[in-house]
């Protein structure tokens, strides 16, 4: 009987990748895990501490893993545990690549249905498990985000890669079919971070604790269903396009998937200002996160500008923009931030490059506005936004809303007039309903007509609330 390597989970606070599997099949998992292993973080359940409750351990590491990988077998297609942990990591928009072990699995309808629009490796068409690492690696930046500390010291992260690849490239297995990224109006719920304990939910407008109904208990942001109606629906042909252009734009900004482990306190500029909020107010400049700033850098401290401070929470908006892309892949009869390109990045490339597992706790869910009369959109819940005109006109002075860019921004298409560059807003526009609303390098929101929200030399100015 062959010998299983001796592989033990990733116990530490850096991004991880979460392998889920069958136990039955063990002999398949342990030498890719023990190759994984040799530069990345990768947790699995024999990592699960005694007197834990398994359910909210999983749970938990689903949660905060920066790829999930589904090794794919008989076994694991049959057991109810990989489907629960296949559901929440949909869910939570995850990194996802699925593992297919042998080619003679045929792979049921529910799979089918769900999950094979996701990244596949044949990992059965490799010759090692090392070779097949190599072309996950070669093929995904997603890998960078979860570089193992091999010397023993603290976390970094690595050189951004030479090769050009990113994370949306969906060819694994070099056989020339592409697996699209889930369409983009297709987003489930946002889910509360586990670790976290009791989540609160902000307002934008007034940083207000919106209350739940159990009595305190820990609740779950709910968003409604998309509209699909006929007037925003899409043609199959449309569809198709999307998705090629959402592999396209996706290509373009995944250099940002560099690993955020660094353990980064908010710390401010002016007067030694502390992460506990006793000193800091508006106008303050802190440092929270990291994320790519300079043409073939790596990533540096984020600069926030503090626009609010109420009960021990800061609302933030990035001093530069930091990147750049479109609003959306095609024109609808109603922009909706609900389905955009641009909030589904945010949500997951930007959410997880830029903050670690402790920084991500600390952003807090936050309750947007986002339908308007008629019924057009939907509010949603997120934890990293662009601002509404509402915010913008009631946070930002008149020498604020004037943003530049930073180089990487600029090298990824931005559009620079004296000096600054011209920023989203989540917001459609006042007499066109089609289009979005920004702001100019004059520091003025073009709100009556806006922009198509398929130009792509416009920046992104993420904003958040986070906890002190």
């Amino acid at each position: 009987m062959q010998k299983l390597p001796d592989v033990k989970a990733y116990d530490g606070d850096g991004n991880y990748i979460f392998v889920s599997y069958s136990h039955r099949d063990s002999d398949i998992v342990y030498p890719f895990i023990a190759a994984l292993q040799k530069e990345h973080n990768v947790w699995f359940d024999n990592g699960i501490h005694y007197g834990n409750e398994w359910e909210e351990e999983i749970a938990e590491r689903v949660e905060n893993c920066s790829i999930f990988i589904y090794m794919i077998t008989r076994d694991s297609l049959e057991s109810n545990n990989c489907k629960d942990e296949l559901a929440l990591a949909r869910d939570l928009e995850k990194n996802f690549i699925n593992i297919l072990t042998d080619g003679k699995i045929e792979l049921p309808s529910w799979f089918r249905l769900r999950y094979k629009r996701y990244q596949m490796c044949n990992y059965f068409s490799f010759s090692s498990p090392e070779a097949a690492v190599e072309d996950l690696k070669r093929r995904s930046k997603w890998f960078d985000i979860v570089k193992a500390d091999i010397n023993g010291g603290d976390e970094t992260g690595p050189e951004t890669a030479e090769d050009g690849r990113d994370p949306a490239e969906n060819d694994i297995n070099g056989s020339g079919e592409t697996v699209s990224e889930k369409a983009i109006n297709d987003d489930p719920p946002l889910k509360n971070d586990i670790s976290a304990g009791k989540e609160e939910i902000k307002t934008e407008e007034t940083g207000a604790v919106k209350s739940d109904n159990n009595g305190g208990d820990k609740t779950e942001p709910k968003e409604k269903v998309a509209d699909r109606s006929p007037a925003n629906a899409n043609t199959e042909a449309d569809e198709v396009e999307i998705k090629q252009k959402l592999a396209t734009v996706l290509k373009k900004v995944s250099e940002s998937a560099a690993e955020g482990a660094q353990n980064n306190a908010v710390s401010g500029e002016k007067n030694e200002k502390t992460a506990s909020g006793a000193r800091l107010q508006k106008g303050d400049i802190i440092k929270f996160g990291r994320y790519i700033q300079q043409k073939g850098g790596s990533p540096e401290p984020i600069e926030w500008l503090v626009l609010d401070v109420k009960e021990e929470k800061a609302l933030l908006i990035s001093k530069y923009a930091l990147d750049c892309m479109p609003y959306n892949t095609s024109v609808t009869a109603v922009a909706q931030w609900e389905n955009s390109l641009i909030r589904r990045w945010i949500k997951t490339t930007f959410l997880q490059a830029a903050f670690n597992r402790e920084e991500r706790e600390r952003i807090q869910y936050t309750a947007l506005k986002t339908s308007t009369v008629g019924d057009k959109g939907y509010d949603t819940t997120d934890k990293v936004f662009l601002l509404s005109l509402d915010a913008w006109h009631k946070y930002l002075p008149f020498e604020l809303k004037k943003c530049e860019a930073t180089p990487y921004c600029y090298e990824k298409g931005a559009l620079k007039q004296a000096g600054k560059c011209n920023w989203w807003l989540r917001s459609r526009c006042i007499f066109s309903d089609s289009s979005v609303a920004y702001v100019d390098f004059a520091g003025s929101a073009h709100d009556w007509f806006g922009a198509t929200p398929v130009c792509k030399k416009y920046a992104v100015r993420p904003a958040m609330w986070i906890k002190l």
